[in-house]
């Protein structure tokens, strides 16, 4: 089994606690009846931004797990 560091492992809990699984139907149906983006893109979309995570997993530049400094959307 492959070791985690406890920054890795904040993040997996992290994703684990927004893990889904949607048939393409149930989808659609909920982007059209709720605000809030589905929990792939709350994921997904929010880490990448993420200095710290992109830092603990080693994300390359080009991965979809990446983006740039100067593109990444920071609130605080």
């Amino acid at each position: 089994m492959e070791k985690f560091t406890e920054e890795q492992l904040f993040f997996i809990s992290f994703a684990n606690m927004w893990c889904s699984n949607y048939q393409s139907d149930a989808i659609a149906d909920t982007l059209r009846k709720q605000p809030h983006p589905p929990e792939s893109v709350r994921v997904n979309g929010s880490l990448a931004n993420f200095d710290r995570f992109a830092e603990a997993f080693h994300c390359k530049p080009g991965s979809k797990m990446f983006r740039k400094p100067e593109e990444r959307c920071i609130l605080w």
